[in-house]
């Protein structure tokens, strides 16, 4: 799945929230969802315009037989099966990211431990625990506040 954020004009978001891409594959559907994030800041270079911020996901399904109804009848539900897996790909880059961070952060309190610098141990021990906290935050995984040694 993809997962794009990016800025168009209001007036070229789909109307029903959502466009379907055929024969991509046989016997599949393509549905991309949008979603409108709210307006966008104009660019140094531009005007302002009716430009917004914008988030699309896209999805594979199965071709069925009147797949604009179902799609109609089933937006929410699939809008969110979209974000919902796109949420946890997300999540397990992230905590790949921390993992690797937790690595090095285990080497910083072992050094610190060998040298018998009980502040670096401290800061090196909460360091590591902040990595640890890193998927409880609020914004996990959109939002993450990474922490420094």
């Amino acid at each position: 799945m993809k997962h794009i954020v990016g800025l168009m004009r209001e007036s070229a978001l789909p109307e029903n929230g959502y466009e379907l891409y055929f024969d991509e594959k046989p016997g599949m559907v393509r549905i991309r969802f949008f979603e409108n994030l709210g307006p966008a800041e104009p660019r140094e270079d531009e005007e302002p315009s009716d430009s917004i911020r914008f988030r699309y996901y896209d999805t594979l399904e199965y071709d069925i037989q009147g797949i604009d109804g179902y799609v109609r009848d089933n937006l929410d539900w699939l809008l969110e099966r979209a974000k919902e897996e796109e949420r946890q790909a997300l999540a397990l880059e992230i905590k790949g990211r921390r993992n690797k961070m937790l690595v090095l952060a285990d080497y910083e309190v072992n050094k610190a431990v060998d040298a018998g610098d009980k502040v670096a141990i401290e800061r090196a021990r909460q360091y590591r625990q902040y990595l640890r906290d890193v998927p409880d935050q609020a914004g996990f995984p959109y939002d993450v506040d990474w922490p420094e040694l």
